[in-house]
C-alpha cells in the first residue's frame, strides 16, 4: 500500500470515519445469478483490491499491504427482503481504496444506458490492456490525480493535491500566487469546500469536460519534497 493510502488507512477514528457505505434497494427482486456475473466481470474481476483485505505490516520494515481475502464472499453483500423492500445491495468500502469521483465512477460502470444491456466487461479497459501487450500507445491516460478537502473540525479543512508518484506537498493550488494553502488547515479551505460542492456534484461527478482540470496533476504553486539525504541531515 503507498503511503497515501496509508495515511487515510491511519486516518480512520470513531470520531472521523473513512468508510464509504452505499445501499441498493431494488423494488422487485434482481435476477441475482446476472447480477452476481455482472459485479464479477465489472467490479471485482478488473479490480481485485475490492475482494482483498489490509494486513498490517511492522513499522518500521514494512506498513500495511494488501493480500486477497479467503473468506471474500459475494453473497453477503447481496439481501433479500431488506426493509420490507423485495431486495439490496450493500457496499462499504473503505477511503483508502479510492477517492469519492473514482469511486463513483467504477460504481457507475456497474449500470448500462438501456435495460436490457448484456453483461459485458469494460470495454475501455480491455482495449487498452490489448493495447499495451501489443506495445502499442494507451489510448487516454490518467496519473492517479485526486485533489480534495480533509474538514479537520471548528470550520477548518486540509486540502492536499496528489497522484500515484507524488504524496502530498505543502504550497498552493492551483499556483503559488492565488491560491488554498494545501497541507495547512484553514477557515478558506472550509469555506471553499461549501462552495465546491455543486460543481462536484454537478460537473466532476456526471463526468463533464471542464476546462483547465485534466488526468494529469500539475506541480504549479507546490513545494518540492526534500531529498531523503537532506531528511536525514
Amino acid at each position: 500500500m503507498n503511503h497515501t493510502d496509508a495515511a487515510w488507512l491511519h486516518m480512520d477514528q470513531p470520531t472521523n470515519l473513512m468508510v464509504i457505505t452505499g445501499v441498493l434497494w431494488f423494488e422487485e427482486v434482481p435476477d441475482w445469478t446476472r447480477v452476481r456475473r455482472l459485479i464479477e466481470e465489472r467490479f471485482v474481476g478488473p479490480y481485485p483490491r475490492f475482494r482483498q483485505r489490509v494486513v498490517e505490516g511492522h513499522p518500521p520494515l514494512s506498513g500495511p499491504h494488501w493480500e486477497d481475502d479467503p473468506n471474500f464472499n459475494l453473497d453477503l453483500h447481496l439481501v433479500d427482503g431488506y426493509g420490507g423492500g423485495a431486495a439490496a445491495m450493500i457496499q462499504r468500502i473503505h477511503h483508502c481504496i479510492a477517492d469519492g469521483i473514482a469511486l463513483a465512477r467504477v460504481l457507475l460502470s456497474l449500470a448500462d444506458d438501456a435495460p436490457d444491456n448484456d453483461v459485458r466487461p469494460i470495454e475501455a479497459l480491455t482495449a487498452n490492456i490489448e493495447r499495451f501487450f501489443e506495445g502499442k500507445d494507451l489510448e487516454g491516460s490518467y496519473d492517479g490525480h485526486a485533489n480534495c478537502f480533509v474538514e479537520t473540525g471548528f470550520h477548518k479543512a486540509l486540502r492536499i493535491d496528489f497522484n500515484y508518484e507524488v504524496e502530498p506537498l505543502p504550497g498552493r493550488y492551483p499556483t503559488a500566487h492565488a491560491g488554498l494553502p494545501l497541507l495547512r488547515e484553514s477557515r478558506l479551505n472550509h469555506m471553499a469546500k461549501l462552495a465546491f460542492q455543486p460543481f462536484y456534484w454537478h460537473a466532476l461527478l456526471p463526468g463533464r469536460d471542464v476546462p483547465g482540470i485534466g488526468a494529469q496533476m500539475s506541480m504549479a504553486g507546490k513545494q518540492p519534497a526534500p531529498s531523503k539525504q537532506g531528511a536525514s541531515e
